[in-house]
C-alpha cells in the first residue's frame, strides 16, 4: 500500500512540476523538454519521491540505512515515470469525454 501511495506522491510532483511550478519554465532548454514529457518528468519526480520515503524510513529508524541501494531508486523512478504517464493519459482520457458546463455570466446591473 506504501508503494501506491508513494507512486501518487510522484505523480503529485509530476503534475505540480509541470501545470504549477512556473518558476521552472525558462530558464533552461533541457528542463522545457523535460517538463514538456509526463514520462520525463515523472522520472525526476519518482526518484525525488523515492529519496524522501527513504528519508522518513531513515528518521524512524536510523538502522534501515543498510537496505538502500541505487538500484532501488532506480527502479522506483522508472515505476513513477511509467505510473505517471499511464495516469496523466487517463486523466487527459477522461476530461475529453466528460460533459462542459455552462457558466452563467452575470452581467453588471448598472446601467449608464
Amino acid at each position: 500500500m506504501d508503494f501506491l501511495l508513494y507512486l501518487l506522491v510522484a505523480y503529485g510532483i509530476t503534475f505540480g512540476m509541470q501545470h504549477k511550478a512556473l518558476f521552472l519554465r525558462g530558464k533552461s532548454d533541457w528542463i522545457d523538454r523535460m517538463l514538456a514529457c509526463t514520462y520525463c518528468t515523472g522520472f525526476h519526480a519518482g526518484w525525488i519521491t523515492w529519496i524522501g520515503w527513504k528519508l522518513k524510513m531513515i528518521f524512524e529508524n536510523p538502522m534501515s540505512v543498510f537496505g538502500i541501494t541505487i538500484v532501488e531508486m532506480v527502479l522506483f523512478a522508472m515505476a513513477s515515470a511509467g505510473f505517471s504517464y499511464f495516469f496523466d493519459t487517463l486523466i487527459r482520457l477522461m476530461e475529453s469525454h466528460a460533459d462542459p458546463i455552462d457558466l452563467e455570466v452575470e452581467e453588471d446591473g448598472e446601467e449608464e
